[in-house]
């Protein structure tokens, strides 16, 4: 193999020497001679100083856990890397595989002003900073490289970085982020596990994150320390998150704030009913997606069994049909006018057991879904509001909910099961909820929304019980639309509401409403 090979200029693989002249020399040979690739064969070689690289070189080792680049000195000043990849003006084309970096002062591989460049199966571990540097860099792809244990975050995105992919590379219990993007590049197939702050960090435009998988602990241990993200996207535009498995064990699953045009699909849980596992349904009631009433057009794809707080629906768009397509039972719709019990919406009653302290109906101030809320006031543990309608034996319903809650409430299935055996913890924004149920051959009971720790209050935009199993992506969603087969609602200056439809012979048809 025609390479530049360290032991030749005199690195020492036992670890017992310094490495970093022999190291260098080998680098600066490659830099002005004809043969551009480093070899680093199997050994822990001593650093003691920056390793620097000064034009388009290739390094090759023989393995991410055989060839290491080990820092050793100790009186630094912190602002040293382990390699560093600068010669003041463009370097383009190069390689780096199979070696490892470990111990920097500050990052482990810091690059500046690079085009076209791969480094594969390294390692970066840690450092006092980022385990992967790059600014100023275009068209970079990290591919199946590991950044662990490092100060800040695992891979880094500096100024002026764009189209640099991170593609099945593992970032594990870093200090801040386990990916920070960089503009127009991809996050794939990457695991994301027990970083400090978030797993992946979105801050640039044209970010597409797809196919990741994330762990994580959460920060119930120090809760004034604030919220922690598998995904945290603000501040950008024009960013598409897909197919992310199990966004769970976190505070927030993925977290959207001052952002616009947010494309969301293929989300997924495994935890029933959520997303996010004990920590995180403790602390918000599980929250899988949260999106800031400063974001602007977030539109919303298929999503399966994720929890979210929308802080205003009208900036979110669900990419999905929004009329009913399965047997809806009589007698449950959205709460949009006053039934036959005083202050408690049509064919809802208060609980048959513990009654209710108080119910009304009040007045949204936005015309979509949820302009009436239900209000409901509970004196004691148990206390709540069931239905009136009778269920099929054997058979498989989803109940979906938009709920905002003061207090800890749980929904109770007609066979007296509480329904995913789970209470709803409080939120302060009301969210939208689906969970499924299958009856027993003899269901004589009701659904029942119930307190499960006392006095409090907690408040419903709408609720409908449907025959068939949805998640929240597919679950049919009523709207102001959905009055019957082409029937819209119009709203006069004086606050009427009417209900448009048309007969057989075209003419238009207004009821009052």
């Amino acid at each position: 193999m025609n390479v530049v090979n360290i032991l030749d200029y005199g690195a020492d693989p036992t670890g017992n020497s310094d490495s970093t002249g022999a190291i260098q020399s080998a680098f600066d040979a490659a830099v002005s001679g004809d043969v551009k690739t480093v070899y680093i064969p199997i050994g822990n070689y001593s650093i003691y100083e920056s390793l620097l690289v000064e034009d388009s070189i290739n390094i090759i080792g023989d393995g991410k856990e055989y060839s290491k680049l080990i820092w050793k000195e100790t009186s630094n000043t912190g602002n040293e890397d382990l390699i560093y990849l600068s010669n003041g003006s463009r370097t383009d084309n190069f390689t780096w595989s199979d070696f490892r970096v470990q111990n920097a002062p500050r990052d482990g591989i810091h690059i500046v002003d690079v085009h076209q460049w791969f480094l594969q199966n390294i390692i970066a571990d840690q450092c006092g900073r980022h385990g992967f540097y790059h600014e100023k860099s275009w068209k970079g792809i990290f591919i199946a490289c590991m950044s662990n244990q490092n100060g800040q975050n695992g891979f880094h995105a500096g100024s002026e970085s764009q189209t640099t992919n991170v593609l099945n590379c593992w970032a594990l219990s870093n200090g801040n982020c386990g990916v920070v993007a960089a503009v127009e590049s991809f996050v794939h197939g990457c695991t994301l596990e027990s970083n400090e702050y978030c797993g992946i960090y979105v801050g640039s435009a044209g970010v597409n994150v797809a196919g990741n998988y994330f762990e994580g602990k959460g920060n119930y241990s120090n809760p004034s320390a604030g919220n922690v993200y598998h995904i945290l996207v603000e501040d950008t535009n024009g960013v598409h998150i897909s197919g992310q498995d199990a966004l769970k064990n976190i505070d927030i699953g993925l977290m959207i704030r001052s952002s616009r045009n947010i494309q969301l699909s293929g989300l997924t849980g495994r935890q029933a009913g959520g997303a996010l596992g004990s920590y995180g349904w403790d602390k918000y009631g599980n929250v899988g997606v949260w999106i800031t009433e400063d974001c602007e057009d977030i539109v919303v794809g298929a999503i399966e069994s994720v929890p979210m707080v929308i802080e205003d629906l009208s900036k979110v768009y669900f990419l999905r049909d929004r009329k009913p397509d399965q047997d809806v039972l009589d007698g449950y719709g959205f709460f949009n006018e006053e039934g036959s019990y005083p202050g408690i919406a049509e064919n809802w009653i208060p609980d048959v057991d513990k009654g209710v302290g108080e119910a009304q109906l009040l007045p949204s101030n936005t015309e979509a879904i949820g302009e009436y809320v239900q209000e409901i006031t509970m004196t004691s543990t148990y206390q709540g509001i069931n239905s009136t309608a009778t269920f099929k034996p054997n058979t498989t319903y989803t109940i979906g909910i938009f709920l905002k809650n003061e207090i800890r409430v749980y929904i109770q299935d007609p066979d007296n099961n509480r329904i995913a055996n789970q209470d709803i913890y409080p939120s302060p924004y009301m969210r939208f909820l689906a969970f499924q149920f299958t009856t027993d051959g003899n269901p004589t009971g009701s659904i029942r929304i119930r307190s499960r720790e006392g006095s409090g209050t907690f408040w419903i935009g709408g609720v409908k019980v449907v025959e068939g199993a949805f998640d929240m992506s597919s679950f049919p969603m009523p709207s102001e639309h959905d009055l019957g087969e082409d029937a819209y609602i119009l709203k006069s200056p004086n606050g009427s509401r009417y209900k448009i439809s048309v007969d057989n012979n075209g003419q238009l048809i207004t009821t009052n409403i």
